[in-house]
């Protein structure tokens, strides 16, 4: 009987992971894909993004010298207030540093030593 329920409680938690979207992984992150945040982020006390935003994922590079990995991307619908926004680089909450240029692109920056770790992002469908 115990095993039985062993099994239950397993096909339970299992079937509850898999119907939340995961979080992708920074290394997860390619030139092309869709996603949204999982979570609010404030940026600056002017700056917040609400969770669900959207971004398209438009470059990523390696910085081997300061072992950084850059990715860039593009935050949509670019509504004209976001597209006049401009931030100098900062430091997110999460550790990540965070530049927006106008027109809705931002740059993250995050350690290598995080690349197999989940990011902020899930992703969206087309």
């Amino acid at each position: 009987m115990s095993l039985l329920l062993t099994f239950i409680a397993q096909g339970f938690f299992t079937s509850q992971a898999l119907a939340s979207t995961p979080l992708l992984n920074w290394v997860d992150l390619e030139p092309g894909i869709l996603v949204h945040l999982a979570a609010p982020v404030t940026v600056t006390p002017a700056l917040r993004f609400e969770k669900g935003a959207k971004f398209a994922v438009n470059h990523s590079e390696p910085l081997p010298s300061i072992k950084v990995q850059v990715l860039r991307l593009r935050h949509y619908p670019c509504t004209s207030e976001m597209a006049e926004a401009r931030v100098e680089m900062t430091i997110l909450d999460s550790g990540q540093g965070f530049e927006m240029e106008k027109g809705c692109e931002v740059t993250l920056y995050h350690e290598y030593r995080e690349f197999y770790r989940p990011s902020l992002f899930e992703r969206d469908e087309p």
